[in-house]
């Protein structure tokens, strides 16, 4: 990975990822939001991309069989 800056939201992140299970990060594209959550994720968390229209169809459908499919995925 290329040179990384510190981000304002860095400590944001991880304070809130502390508290609660589920973390929605939106913003314009391509301004680092998952370089953002892959950095404060950890080892014991996980970040998906809604990207795809299908996952973001099921997120946005049926939310508790998005978290329970996406949940179980290493």
């Amino acid at each position: 990975m290329g040179l990384l800056y510190r981000r304002t939201l860095e400590d944001v992140v991880k304070l809130t990822s502390n508290s609660f299970l589920l973390l929605s990060l939106t913003d314009p594209w391509q301004v680092g939001k998952s370089t953002l959550l892959e950095l404060c994720a950890g080892t014991g968390r996980k970040h998906f991309r809604l990207d795809d229209f299908d996952v973001r169809t099921l997120a946005r459908n049926d939310p508790d069989l998005f978290i329970h499919t996406y949940s179980r995925q290493s």
